[in-house]
């Protein structure tokens, strides 16, 4: 979803977004608030261990290992920041099954917990914001990049937001709504220890379970790929560069956005003076693969000056 559409649903399910993240006594900010105050103090006891497994997920045989939190917590005590070494550090270590992961998610939360303003990377936020899934395939260095890639992604998402003027008073407006809320059910909400950071994702979050049972993008809303761009396509499945997105494991939809990118783009580069005509072609197949892929928007704005579209509105 673009900035724009964020902000209409956060608008329009406020009440319910406020009945999720207070559901359980407020269950979500109140681990999210003892673990942020605890670790401002040093403090990463046994309590706060068992707190912090339990709010980001970390048992059972998709969380890590003893062995895995036993290092895990060890950085986070150390207040490491280096995410390649946060992947290497738990890679090294075998998880359940003797299996080898690379934890983006789990890497993010201890971040996150370092440094508050850093975002969280989290598979059903990542399905709100329309991006890409971790490569499965590859060498480790490549996946790595890739998660590396993803994140320096999310980043730039939460930038974007927390730098839009309306998201911005939306959050201020909704922190008081939510202490209001809280107050009538006898919890202290405590505005210093969560960031806009965190609070937009915990929103985000929330948004994801309002939404999860309709489609992010509705299928008949999508622009229809003419018979010479399904043949295409179909080339490109074989030997193009759709291909390489099937490798990787992206959905059909990224597939189909950076085979129409890659159209649009092939189009200027054998018009370096392009006409009117061959511009216009290029610009529709490009706004074509922008419904497809969104957050295509976010790598393409060098392309985008050069088809003389306006800058990106945040």
């Amino acid at each position: 979803m673009r900035t724009e559409e964020i902000l209409i649903n956060f608008k329009k399910h406020k009440e319910k977004i406020i009945e999720i993240l207070s559901d359980k006594n407020w269950k979500h900010f109140r681990y999210y608030f003892f673990i942020t105050e605890n670790f401002k103090k040093n403090n990463l006891n046994e309590e706060f261990k068992k707190t912090f497994c339990k709010f980001y997920i970390m048992n059972g045989p998709m969380g890590l290992n003893n062995k895995q939190k036993k290092k895990f917590f060890k950085m986070l005590l150390e207040k490491e920041n280096n995410l390649e070494k946060v992947f290497h550090n738990l890679y090294s270590i075998p998880g359940y099954g003797n299996s080898q992961k690379l934890h983006l998610s789990f890497g993010s939360k201890l971040l996150h917990t370092v440094n508050n303003n850093l975002p969280i990377y989290d598979k059903n936020i990542s399905k709100v914001l329309m991006l890409s899934d971790p490569i499965q395939l590859g060498t480790l260095k490549e996946k790595i990049q890739n998660r590396i890639f993803i994140y320096e992604g999310i980043r730039q998402n939460y930038k974007d937001f927390l730098e839009n003027e309306e998201i911005k008073q939306y959050l201020k407006n909704i922190r008081k709504e939510i202490a209001n809320s809280a107050s009538k059910d006898h919890f202290k909400w405590d505005d210093s220890l969560i960031s806009n950071t965190k609070l937009l994702d915990s929103l985000l979050w929330a948004l994801y379970f309002i939404l999860k049972d309709k489609k992010f993008k509705s299928e008949d809303k999508l622009p229809k790929l003419t018979k010479s761009e399904l043949l295409l396509f179909e080339q490109s499945k074989k030997n193009g560069v759709a291909k390489k997105y099937i490798k990787w494991g992206k959905p059909e939809n990224i597939q189909i956005a950076m085979f129409l990118h890659s159209l649009s783009n092939e189009i200027m580069l054998e018009n370096v003076y392009a006409s009117k005509k061959k511009k216009e072609k290029a610009t529709k197949l490009y706004l074509k693969a922008l419904a497809y892929y969104p957050n295509l928007i976010n790598h393409t704005k060098r392309f985008r000056r050069y088809l003389g579209l306006s800058a990106i509105k945040k």
